[in-house]
This record gives structure tokens, C-alpha cells and sequence, in this order.
């Protein structure tokens, strides 16, 4: 008992100390930082929290949660959505070791996966750096659900999903994943019944939000009140996916592979799954929950801060890949723990950077993999020398 207590406290105590590092070392987007005057999405949760729900600018006044909570805390709006991206980023931290150990992750691995998480730039740092996005809530309320569906709470599950919904409408991505982990076949009446039915409530308010605040980007009339710090286009999926999809799907290249996925999560986290057989079958499992959190790719210009939402189930495949290189090579997995903690010292050493860069970290990714196949064969050469007998 006392050791999981320890256990605990020691994520606990990484997690805040890491965190702490990057609101130390970054330049945060204060109201003095140069780029606070420019028309970014923060200008439009400032309006939300000094006015809630009087802005009608999609999809920002859909976001409620978050900037109700800054509206309602006794401080100053800046401080308060520092405090509440803090928080979000602490508790996704630690929510997401239960769900690594509710995997059935060791101890170590599982704090090896919250390294690999607060080294996610995009995910951690970016939002250190521009505190007034809701992207941090959407990450705590994702790892509640993942939790509640690795654990059987379906009522955890639920409550995830309906009030994760009103801070960030990409939480509703893992909402399949409750069929694809509780299926026994590929189709399963009853589970598939469950999960419409636990579904159906979250669905209901993300529509329901729609209809109390409609969007009025289309309205000229509107948009002339507004100052040009909260203007913005008509907002359509259809001409997101005309405008962005189409172009991007015309020039796929390994350039955009690179660019929207290794410099989002690194080149550790993509390539350590392809070492799992096993991530063969997990990885049709999470394959709804993957696919929408790429979908930005089709709709979004800013893709990255937006593809890391699918952190939990990358980082679950790395750790299954560090598994079985350490089965094939007869060693302990605890040695790759150095790995993430070196890549979340790196992103801490250079105040600039939210992404550890994509050649420096394939150089470490393979020396610490040319290390533990040494390993491997050195245990191989002791092993034969001692089954030698004397005559």
C-alpha cells in the first residue's frame, strides 16, 4: 500500500514539476506578449468570459465551459485561464497514469507514458503558450472517458463525455471507442445498443448548444459590431473541406506525413508501435478514435495542436512497441525511461521550441535502440558462456 502511494506521489510530483518548468521557460501569450494583438482564436474566449454566451462566432461560442469557469473565478480573466489551463493540463497528467495502469501498464511504464505526454509540445508547451484555448480541458475530459471505458464506469464514462462536450466538441471523438474495447465480436448487438444509448445524452447537448447560440459569422450586420480581433468567415465543413481537404488531398506527400504527424507527436511515438505485433489488432480498435482526431487534416489550417488530441492512444501503441522490444531483446523495459524524460528535458532547455526536432530525435531514437540490441546481445554472450561446463 505504501508503495502505491509512492507511486502516486511521484506522478504527481513529475507532472507539476514539468509543467511548472514550461509556465517558467515559456513566453506566455500575455496581454503584453507582441502577438496578443493579433486576430487569433484567444481574442474570442477573452469576449466569452467578459460576456458569456453573447458571443455568436463559430465555433468558438460553442465552447462554453471554459470560459463560463474564467468568467466565474475571483480573479483577474488572465490569471484565470492560466490557473484553468494549468489545472487541465495537471489533471490530464494524472488521470492518464490511471488509464495507463488500468491498461494493465506497470508502475513504470505507465509514468514512462506521462513523460511521453508532457513531452508532447504541442500538447503541453503550446498550451502553456497560449493558456486561453480550451484544448487542455478537451485533453482532461478525453482521458476521464478513455478511464471510465478501460474500467467499466459507464456512468463516468457518461458524465466525461456530456459536460467534456460543452469545453470542446473533439471530446465526443472517443465516444466509439466504448464499442470497439467492449465488442466481443465485430457486431455486437447489445454492446452497440449501450453505446448509442450512453451516446445519445452528449450528442443531444453538443445539438442543443448549436440551437441556443447559432452561429452568425454569415451575418454581415453582426460582424460590423464586432472589432476585427473577432471577425471571422462564415463557418461551413463543407467549405473547410473545399477550401483545405481538397487542396491537401490533391498534394499528399511524405512531406505532409512528416509535417502532421511525426513533428506532432515525434518520431519515438510513431515509430516505436510498428515493433508490436500485437498493435496490429489494437490498433482496429482505436481506428475510429484516430481517424476523427486526424480529421482536422481536412478541415483545419492549425493541424497539429489539433491531430495531438489523438495522444492517448499513440502513446498506449509506443508503450505496447517498448513491450515487445523488450520481450524479443530479453531485457527490462525500465530502460527506455530515460527516453521520454531526456525529450521532456530538451523541450524545457529551449524556451522556443514545442517540438523536440524530428533528426535530432531519430538520432536518439536509434542510438537508444542500437543500445538495448547490445544489451540484448551481451546477455546472449554471457548466457552461452555460462552453459559451458568444464571437461
Amino acid at each position: 500500500m505504501r508503495t502505491e502511494v509512492r507511486e502516486r506521489v511521484l506522478v504527481v510530483v513529475v507532472s507539476f514539476l514539468a509543467l511548472a518548468g514550461y509556465y517558467a521557460r515559456t513566453d506566455r501569450l500575455t496581454v503584453l506578449h507582441p502577438y496578443f494583438a493579433k486576430a487569433w482564436d484567444h481574442h474570442k474566449y477573452i469576449e466569452m468570459a467578459t460576456h458569456p454566451f453573447a458571443l455568436h462566432i463559430a465555433p468558438f461560442c460553442w465552447r462554453i465551459l471554459v470560459p463560463l469557469l474564467a468568467w466565474l473565478l475571483p480573479f483577474g480573466l488572465q490569471r484565470n485561464f492560466t490557473i484553468l489551463a494549468f489545472c487541465a493540463l495537471f489533471l490530464t497528467a494524472i488521470v492518464f497514469y490511471f488509464v495507463l495502469r488500468q491498461w494493465g501498464f506497470s508502475h513504470r511504464v505507465a509514468l514512462m507514458g506521462i513523460l511521453f505526454f508532457l513531452a508532447l509540445g504541442w500538447a503541453t508547451r503550446l498550451n502553456t503558450f497560449d493558456f486561453w484555448q480550451t484544448d487542455a480541458a478537451g485533453f482532461l475530459f478525453t482521458v476521464i472517458a478513455l478511464w471510465g471505458i478501460f474500467a467499466g464506469r459507464d456512468l463516468v464514462f457518461l458524465a466525461a463525455l456530456v459536460v467534456g462536450v460543452t469545453a470542446r466538441e473533439s471530446v465526443i471523438f472517443v465516444a466509439p471507442l466504448y464499442y470497439t474495447f467492449h465488442a466481443r465480436r465485430v457486431f455486437d448487438k447489445r454492446v452497440l445498443g449501450r453505446t448509442l444509448a450512453l451516446v445519445s445524452l452528449p450528442v443531444l447537448v453538443l445539438v442543443l448548444i448549436r440551437i441556443a447560440i447559432p452561429p452568425w459569422n454569415g451575418n454581415p450586420a453582426y460582424m460590423a459590431t464586432l472589432p476585427e480581433t473577432l471577425r471571422e468567415d462564415p463557418y461551413n465543413l463543407v467549405t473547410l473541406f473545399r477550401n483545405i481537404g481538397l487542396p491537401r488531398l490533391q498534394g499528399v506527400s511524405y512531406g505532409m506525413f512528416i509535417d502532421d504527424i511525426c513533428v506532432t507527436f515525434g518520431v519515438s511515438l510513431v515509430f516505436l508501435p510498428l515493433f508490436a505485433k500485437k498493435n496490429r489488432f489494437l490498433f482496429v480498435k482505436f481506428a475510429p478514435f484516430l481517424v476523427l482526431c486526424l480529421a482536422p487534416l481536412l478541415l483545419a489550417v492549425n493541424t497539429n495542436r489539433l491531430v495531438v488530441n489523438a495522444f492517448p492512444a499513440v502513446i498506449i501503441l509506443a508503450l505496447e512497441g517498448i513491450l515487445a522490444i523488450a520481450e524479443v531483446t530479453g531485457t527490462s523495459p525500465d530502460l527506455f525511461l530515460p527516453l521520454p524524460l531526456l525529450l521532456l528535458v530538451m523541450l524545457l532547455v529551449k524556451p522556443g521550441w514545442f517540438v523536440v526536432p524530428s533528426l535530432l530525435e531519430a538520432f536518439i531514437l536509434l542510438a537508444y535502440l542500437a543500445f538495448v540490441f547490445q544489451r540484448r546481445q551481451t546477455n546472449l554472450a554471457a548466457r552461452s558462456g555460462g552453459d559451458i561446463t568444464p571437461d
